[in-house]
């Protein structure tokens, strides 16, 4: 799974890219079935499940050596994948990812900072509010957390105001994705639709952050 989400960052890929996956190891699992229903000895059953392991690790060595990069954030088909702060900042100033990694933990989480002392991080469940039927368009924000197989608690936390959260004409977007939002965005329609933040933490420690959120 690691190889595979480190193929691309553009969340509709990862997706695909998860499926055909698991589509892979369903077959495996399939030839395994129709293995044991005939009564194959054990010795070629062992043998038929190494070489597919076998096979698996070729693949992952060559997709490492190869295929996988440092970032995927530059590729030719990666342009609808928005750019993190810290990843644009390497970039206009040709810093390592690694040191604007560091430099963003240690701002967002004080000096001496380690990322294992992190309990759960704080992130949007989308770009806008509680989106209306077929217009959710972007899925950044969730769909990495699935493919990592991480815990993640949607928690209510305000809703718009059509007298308050008015339109902005003078608006400039943020992104690339920003002037899309802030399009679709309707005071009227959006007027007490939840806004939610999601509570992300590590694999098996749901009880965790149930209480955090």
């Amino acid at each position: 799974m690691y190889f595979v989400g480190d193929l691309t960052n553009n969340p509709r890929h990862a997706a695909d890219n998860a499926g055909v996956l698991r589509g892979i190891m369903s077959a495996g699992e399939a030839v395994t079935f129709a293995i044991n229903s005939r009564g194959t000895s054990f010795v070629v059953k062992a043998g038929a499940i190494g070489d597919f392991y076998a096979t698996s690790v070729i693949c992952m060595g060559y997709m490492a050596l190869f295929i996988i990069e440092e970032t995927n954030y530059f590729a030719k088909n990666e342009e609808e994948v928005t750019l993190p702060k810290h990843i644009k900042f390497a970039s206009e100033r040709g810093t390592k990812i690694e040191a604007c990694d560091e430099a963003h933990l240690e701002q967002s989480c004080g000096k001496n900072a380690k990322l294992e002392e992190v309990d759960a991080i704080i992130a949007p469940v989308a770009a806008t509010a509680a989106s209306r039927h077929n217009q959710f368009r972007y899925h950044g924000y969730s769909s990495v957390i699935n493919l990592l197989d991480l815990t993640s608690v949607a928690v209510p936390v305000e809703a718009p105001n059509m007298h308050i959260d008015v339109k902005k004409d003078t608006y400039g977007p943020l992104d690339q994705l920003d002037p899309d939002v802030q399009a679709e965005y309707d005071p009227e329609a959006y007027h007490g639709a939840p806004i939610a933040v999601q509570i992300i933490g590590r694999r098996l420690t749901e009880e965790k952050t149930l209480t955090l959120a």
